[in-house]
Parts: C-alpha cells; structure tokens; sequence
C-alpha cells in the first residue's frame, strides 16, 4: 500500500495535536523497523505509554463530542491514541507477551465504550482497529474480536486501504447508520489480513476500497517494471471477493496523485506517471468492475485530473502529492454512502 507522508492542512489543527500525532506514527512506524535490535527499539514503549497517559479517550470527549463530525483535529487526536497503542502492542509482542498485549488492548477499547465511544454510535474504535489489527492478526480470534466490541461478525463492513479509505469510512459512519452490521477499519494491504487467517472470522456484508494503486505503482513500487504486479494484486482483491460471497463492493477509481511533483522531486519517469493516472487507471477500474455487486465511483468525474498541486491539501511543493482537499473528499463520501445506502435493505 502507498506510504504515509504526514498530513497538512489548510487551517493548521493545534499544534500539540498535529506535532504529537507526526511523533506518535513516527514511534508507531519505528516498532516495525526490522532493522533494529529489540534493544534500540525499548525506550519506545515507554514513549508510547507516557503519550497515551496525556491523550486519552476522556480527552477526546473533552474536546470533541461523542458524535461531533470529521475533522482533521480529531483525526489527529484519535490516531495519537491508535498509533500509541500499536505502538505498545507491537513492543509486548516482540517481548513474547502476547497476552499483555491482549489485555492492554481490551483496556483500550473498554475506555473508549465508557466515554461513549462505542461501535453502534462511533467510527473511533474503528480508528482504533485500523492501527491494531494489523500487528495483532496473527494473535487473536473471534472471541477477542468480540471481546473489543465486535457485534455482527457476519455482516461486516470492511474498510481496507490507505489512510485516505479510513478517512472515508469514518465520514461514511456518520453519515450512513447501518444497522446489524459492524464497521471494520484495516489500514493495510489486503495480502496481510488473508495470510493471517483474520480473514476468515467475519463474513462480508460490504466491502470498501479508495483505491490508490497509481500512486503506488508509479510513486512507491519500482514503477514500469511493476506495473503487471499491481495489477495482478487488483484481480486477487476480485477473485477474493467472489469468494466472500460479499452483498455489495465499492471502489473508487482513477485516483491521481500529484503528477509534477512525482516527475521533479521523486524522478519517477513522467510518462510513467501518466500511465498510472490514465491508461493504467482505466484497466484497473475494468478489472475491479468484476468483482461481485460491483460499484465504480470515478474519482476523476467529482474532481478533474489535473498534474498539478492546486487539487491536494498538501505543502504544495511536497514530493508526494496524495491527500485531496476535504470538499473534494466531501463529495466522495457521499457517493460512497449512496452505494451502501441499501445495504440493509
């Protein structure tokens, strides 16, 4: 999946909240850093637990109501708990102490229900699953998934991709209540959830995806020499689906990134960079209109493709340009909920 730069925003949030957050996915990145000794990787445990004794769910009620709205602040505030946390869970699980880890993050959830926080009213546990469930899906089941809340293993919802998918799940919970059905964020790609065997305990009532596979095959992954490899990855994602018997799978499609900016400060080759917001965008979109119940909603047709900066909320003059200005992903949102909008019907 494309990689992470940190966030901007046009109306800075508070600074604590937007430094803090850069320093919790920066810990929360570095417990993953296989280069690194156990050792060198210790002071950060305790990083992450002082973070998450100042920003806690208490505080999160504090400065946003339990069911204010998206916004970029309380993203930042919500991935500070998330990022710390995976941080905590990753460390104790190097450590061997996987039921630690178990108990500490049933702790977490547990304090997120008692502010109000909780998985019929609130995408915040989902926030909280999008950071730990990755690093924890080779340790847990369906009872611990139930144990953190989950109600309808049966009939989910799953939310997979980028920050830009979570982003669009959390608007799509507020705006669309879906009733016997559980919400599930994973912030990774799809290889990792099913080679896990997570997979397997919850069954598909819908499926979501921002896809950002330009981006990751022209900016992040080898470029040219990649090209049949990502697509190769969009027909294992429709061959998995069909499997999964899943009611309804949406994708956004034809998503572009900054195309000069990749040219000038990343080298990617310029008419590799096109390819992947044209040509190679189209055969994507072909690929995923299989995949069972299918909905395409053409990112291009709610904001025109454009090479430049003036479409993206990042410093204009950053070397990866992938986070679309909030009116633009307002608009995106809504279509989204309209193509769940029956799902329960």
């Amino acid at each position: 999946m494309s990689q992470e730069p940190a966030i901007s925003s046009p109306k800075p949030a508070k600074p604590s909240f937007q430094d803090e957050y850069s320093r919790g996915i920066h810990r929360m990145t570095a417990v993953f850093d296989k280069s690194k000794e156990l050792s060198q990787k210790e002071p950060l445990l305790a990083e992450a637990r002082e973070a998450l004794s100042k920003f806690t769910y208490g505080g999160l009620k504090k400065h946003f109501a339990v069911n204010s709205p998206y916004s970029l602040e309380k993203e930042f505030y919500a991935d500070i708990i998330s990022s710390n946390a995976a941080a905590v869970v990753r460390m104790l699980a190097l450590k061997g102490q996987e039921d630690a880890a178990k108990s500490f993050l049933k702790d977490m959830y547990h304090k997120a229900s008692a502010e109000g926080f909780t998985r019929d009213r609130s995408f915040i546990p989902n926030r909280l699953d999008s950071r730990i469930l990755m690093p924890m899906r080779n340790m847990i089941d369906g009872g611990f998934l139930k144990e953190i809340g989950f109600q309808h293993l049966d009939n989910a919802l799953l939310c997979l991709g980028d920050c830009q998918t979570i982003q669009l799940a959390e608007r799509l919970r507020d705006s669309l209540p879906l009733r016997g059905i559980d919400f599930m964020a994973y912030q990774h790609n799809l290889g990792s959830l099913v080679e896990s065997g997570l997979a397997d305990l919850f069954q598909l009532a819908g499926f979501f995806h921002f896809v950002n596979a330009a981006a990751d095959y022209s900016i992040w992954a080898g470029g040219e020499s990649h090209r049949e490899q990502h697509l190769k990855e969009m027909r294992s994602m429709v061959e998995w689906l069909h499997k999964t018997k899943v009611r309804r799978s949406v994708f956004v499609t034809h998503v572009f990134f900054g195309v000069d900016n990749a040219v000038q400060y990343n080298k990617v080759v310029r008419a590799t960079a096109i390819d992947a917001v044209t040509k190679f965008s189209d055969e994507v979109a072909a690929i995923l209109s299989q995949a069972p119940n299918a909905r395409l909603i053409n990112f291009q047709e709610i904001c025109p493709l454009t090479f430049g900066s003036e479409a993206f909320r990042d410093n204009p003059s950053g070397s990866a340009l992938l986070h679309f200005r909030f009116e633009i992903m307002e608009k995106v949102a809504k279509q989204v909920a309209g193509a769940f909008s029956k799902l329960t019907a």
